[in-house]
């Protein structure tokens, strides 16, 4: 039962963040970096994060190349809820423990975007059969001190995706 709550916390504690992060008021305008986030179907079963990064700014951004969100798995924080979050639960997360590999640095230009793809499936081991079962509520939180900058980043979202088989596009957010 423990588990369970500490759970709905942390839904709880990444929708709040999402809702922080997209009200213009605390600091939206100040912001570098900019991300938009797609959930795929790109085969039965499976999901994955289709993410872009783009810097919103008008000098060079530099990063370590681990702080990307699809390069480290502790660089993008995920919490997938099932249904309504709060009324089923959230899906369990493996992540063992890694520490970065590298300390390559990766430059983003004003107005340059990259991009990367994270798969879902390989984080949550249940995904496969909840895909099947019902519809999923996708959160995301992704913070990120910039070399050279006292400034944290911080970015978020939710993406609702449909169960498989419903006739709809592909989950689509952007992040605000």
């Amino acid at each position: 039962m423990k588990a369970q709550h500490l759970r709905l916390l942390a839904v709880c504690f990444s929708w709040g963040i999402a809702l922080a992060i997209s009200n213009p008021s605390l600091g939206a305008d100040a912001r570098s970096l900019s991300m938009n986030v797609q959930v795929l179907h790109p085969h039965p079963g499976q999901l994955e994060m289709d993410v872009a990064l783009a810097n919103i700014s008008k000098r060079p951004i530099v990063l370590y190349r681990h702080d990307l969100p699809w390069e480290w798995r502790y660089s993008l924080h995920i919490v997938i809820a099932r249904g309504f979050p709060g009324r089923e639960g959230v899906l369990e997360e493996e992540l063992p423990i890694a520490d970065p590999d590298s300390i390559e640095k990766v430059e983003l230009q004003p107005g340059q975007t990259l991009r990367g793809t994270i798969a879902l499936n390989e984080r949550f081991r249940e995904l496969s059969r909840e895909t099947k079962t019902r519809g999923l509520h996708v959160f995301w939180a992704y913070e990120v001190t910039p070399i050279g900058s006292s400034s944290v980043e911080r970015l978020g979202g939710c993406v609702v995706v449909e169960k498989e088989g419903v006739p709809r596009p592909p989950a689509r957010q952007r992040e605000r």
